[in-house]
């Protein structure tokens, strides 16, 4: 039933945060996009946050905590994971940094956490969302919130790298 009643709103999220970004995309990558997203939107292996952002997770002396979960559905936990990093590549290309450090660190960690082992084309998968999560955060409805502070050539260099990664990952 949960699986079930998670399936629209995925539906919506993936709509939203990974469809309408194909305008922003050169058309060679609109079919090998459409097929990365059908398998995300067939995937329900794991529960998904949805919204894992800096601003719902709450650190304090005591530990940690994660809050607002009412966009959650069943797909896999890079979505999470690629969300919430997509805010350290933004960081990093304004910075001027090649965020693959950053983008290696969350992979390890993620890997370390993990119960099972990781399958070979996780990694690849894992890239493609942290693309699409960044591209969105540039492109889509809140990009005032998540990149309004960059200035042109940040906002460029942002562009870029998730086209860049985009036209890698899909390949």
């Amino acid at each position: 039933m949960l699986l079930e009643a998670s399936a629209p709103f995925k539906a919506f999220k993936v709509d939203l945060q990974y469809t309408r970004l194909l305008a922003e995309m050169p058309a060679s990558l609109h079919a090998p996009a459409r097929g990365f997203i059908g398998e995300y939107l067939r995937a329900d292996a794991q529960p998904v946050h949805g919204d894992l952002n800096s601003r719902n997770v709450l650190v304090a002396a005591n530990g940690v905590s994660v809050i607002d979960f009412e966009q959650g559905h069943f797909g896999e936990g890079l979505y999470d994971v690629a969300y919430l990093l997509s805010e350290y590549v933004i960081r990093d290309l304004r910075a001027g940094t090649d965020p693959e450090a950053s983008i290696h660190s969350a992979w390890d960690a993620y890997c370390g956490a993990c119960a099972a082992p990781v399958d070979s084309s996780a990694q690849q998968r894992f890239r493609v969302h942290t693309a699409f999560q960044t591209l969105y955060r540039l492109a889509g409805p809140s990009r005032t919130v998540w990149t309004g502070h960059l200035d042109d050539a940040a906002g460029q260099a942002v562009r870029r790298w998730s086209l860049g990664a985009l036209a890698q990952g899909l390949q």
